[in-house]
């Protein structure tokens, strides 16, 4: 199982060994870990995990072999991943995804375009590249998602993120027609419509895949 290190830019291996690595480097970091992602500090990340012998890579290649949605509860609290297979049928990865962040929400939309258009033994290439972006005056690094099929970028098919904005702004239309003007209800019920949305856009995605051949063949 791998994730996406947002701090190593990126994907790692999702398993007690490097959790033990990232838990010491995180502790040598202190407070300048919060920062999130830094050019330098993710060089010296991934020469670090090299130097353990650790799984990195910044690029994922091969056929989508099948996506499933999975909800997971720890620490009390709920947990929606997606779970995206790519590789051969013998040899692949399994990413896993959070529902909820950024470069799930990004990818998606592609994801879907992807199977749907692509045929099941077209092989793809999947990254995630640092930009900067600039929000209520400061300026942070996101990383955007990148799903090619040979050089050709795949693109949405849907505008997604127009289409989750109109289910947010519904959602907010609801609190205000029962008076609830709390701005932390207000916060809570714009991540919750927004998060809805793309779950149930990953739900669509590996339904599709599994009716169409692209299904997991043993239970995880």
């Amino acid at each position: 199982m791998l994730i996406h290190n947002t701090v190593v830019g990126a994907f790692i291996a999702n398993n007690e060994e490097t959790k033990r690595f990232m838990a010491s480097v995180k502790a040598e970091a202190g407070d300048s870990w919060k920062s999130g992602y830094d050019p330098d500090r993710a060089k010296t990340l991934v020469a670090k995990l090299k130097a353990a012998n650790l799984f990195y890579r910044y690029k994922l290649q091969g056929k989508i072999l099948w996506v499933e949605t999975r909800e997971t509860t720890s620490q009390g609290g709920k947990h929606r991943k997606v779970w995206i297979a790519i590789g051969a049928e013998d040899k692949y990865d399994i990413l896993s995804l959070d529902i909820g962040t950024e470069l799930c929400e990004r990818l998606l939309p592609k994801l879907g375009a992807a199977v749907a258009t692509l045929d099941p033994a077209a092989e793809v290439s999947l990254s995630a590249f640092p930009i900067q972006e600039e929000r209520n005056g400061q300026m942070f690094w996101n990383f955007q998602p990148s799903l090619k099929s040979g050089d050709v970028e795949i693109k949405a098919s849907k505008p997604h993120f127009q289409l989750a904005n109109e289910k947010v702004k519904a959602a907010i239309e609801g609190l205000k027609t029962a008076g609830i003007t709390d701005p932390n209800v207000i916060k809570a019920t714009r991540k919750s419509a927004k998060e809805a949305y793309f779950w149930d856009l990953a739900q669509m995605i590996a339904a599709y895949c599994a009716e169409h051949g692209r299904a997991q063949k043993t239970a995880a």
